[in-house]
């Protein structure tokens, strides 16, 4: 098993280290969907950089007439949505 200290670890700048909890995207366009498979999608923050793996936040995945949301913060709590559209904006923080 290898340990990465990450106070100490090289971060592009763009990318700076996450102190606490990371906020929601704020906006839709920051939610960007990655297609996986015929029916999954990877959903992930442009305002990070997805090689980290700190970008992404949720999957998105079909079932049936509906498309159901799994957040990487509650990965507990589901939700199903009628369109990829209103399930790409469940990421979104609501104010």
């Amino acid at each position: 098993m290898t340990t990465v200290d990450i106070r100490t670890a090289a971060r592009p700048d763009n990318d700076p280290p996450v102190t606490g909890f990371r906020a929601a995207p704020r906006a839709l366009e920051d939610v960007r969907l990655d297609r996986v498979s015929s029916t999954e999608w990877r959903v992930s923050d442009r305002r990070f950089l997805t090689e980290t793996g700190r970008a992404i936040i949720g999957v998105i995945d079909r079932v049936g007439p509906a498309y159901r949301v799994t957040s990487l913060t509650d990965p507990d709590h589901i939700e199903f949505y009628g369109s990829l559209a209103a399930a790409r904006g469940a990421f979104v923080e609501r104010s």
